[in-house]
């Protein structure tokens, strides 16, 4: 009698995946995706720091525009600059993007839209017009430090001595009076100093360069009052210029203040900054728009310790450079 014998196939147990390890993959992938694609193209999170930390410089250049209203277009968005500085006419634009290891900086003519490369050494940097600037450079960055001018023209730097001739003597009082009131153009930056610049500057800078801080007085505005109570001429420069608090456009017609632009004469509201988080820079050259900026970013994280006084950002998140338009109807003068 045969015997039938079952012959047992083993079974093999393959590793499967958790399903809701998958699942939850998926739904974190899709989630992180559609996160990023609705804040790109501004369907939501406009105003998230934390959106705009995760996202902003992955976004395409682009959908800048997207995510904001119609009445505000993105001069250079947060990732194209990390520093910029805008001209007394609003017709230049100095931008640096701060790269691995050097800097890389240029003279931008907004009315052209020509791109001039041109890197400033590090320090601090004021438009005195559209073509000169004043600089305190660093030392060791490369080039001697201390004041310069700087001709954007032909971006060539020219030594400024700094004359140190403070005493309460009548005397030298009166030869800093005929220095001032001789001078070609004479600025003031609030808090800093004078400056003065005589003619022909580059064909004799240590003579006609003269920078003066210690002019008679203690408070901060001692040198624009001693300038004014001697009739002398000065031009003033914001040290600041996103500190401004309001700016009238070139054409007179508008001002700019940080919640918005005004019609001068009636002082009514014609358009509204719409919750953005910048400050007024300035208007453009043309009177169409003006500059709003956040130079330092926002903070998207602070910190402090007990005895500390205030507080510090520990994660900042930069901010774009920003026109607020003049609604066309008030340019083409049909609204009065």
């Amino acid at each position: 009698m045969e015997t039938l014998t079952k012959h047992f196939t083993p079974t093999v147990k393959r590793p499967r995946l958790n399903h809701k390890l998958s699942f939850g993959i998926l739904v974190l992938g899709g989630g992180t995706f559609l996160a990023y694609y609705g804040y790109c193209w501004g369907w939501w999170g406009r105003s998230s720091l934390l959106l705009q930390y995760l996202f902003q410089c992955k976004c395409p250049p682009i959908s800048a525009e997207f995510r904001y209203p119609e009445q505000i277009d993105v001069i250079l968005t947060a990732c194209q600059h990390d520093t910029f500085i805008m001209s007394p006419s609003g017709r230049f634009l100095y931008v640096e993007k701060r790269e691995t290891e050097n800097n890389v900086g240029y003279f931008w003519n907004l009315q052209t839209n020509e791109r001039i490369p041109y890197t400033i050494p590090d320090g601090d940097r004021y438009f005195l017009t559209d073509d000169l600037l004043f600089l305190r450079t660093d030392y060791g960055k490369g080039v001697e430090g201390g004041e310069h001018i700087l001709d954007r023209t032909i971006g060539v730097l020219y030594p400024l001595r700094n004359i140190d001739t403070y005493t309460e003597s009548e005397a030298n009082v009166s030869r800093m009076l005929e220095k001032l009131r001789n001078a070609q153009k004479v600025f003031y930056i609030r808090s800093y100093g004078v400056i003065v610049i005589e003619e022909n500057f580059q064909v004799f800078p240590d003579r006609n360069f003269i920078i003066y801080y210690d002019i008679p007085g203690k408070d901060p505005d001692s040198k624009e009052k001693f300038l004014q109570y001697n009739s002398v001429p000065y031009i003033q420069i914001p040290r600041l210029a996103y500190s401004l608090g309001e700016d009238v456009s070139p054409n007179d017609r508008f001002l700019a203040r940080d919640d918005g632009i005004y019609l001068s004469a009636s002082n009514k509201k014609i358009v509204d900054v719409n919750n953005m988080s910048s400050s007024l820079y300035g208007w453009v050259y043309d009177s169409t728009g003006a500059i709003y900026a956040k130079p330092f970013g926002s903070c998207l994280i602070r910190y402090w310790f007990p005895l500390m006084d205030g507080s510090n950002c520990l994660i900042r998140v930069p901010q774009p450079i920003l026109k607020l338009k003049v609604p066309q109807e008030y340019l083409d003068g049909t609204t009065p």
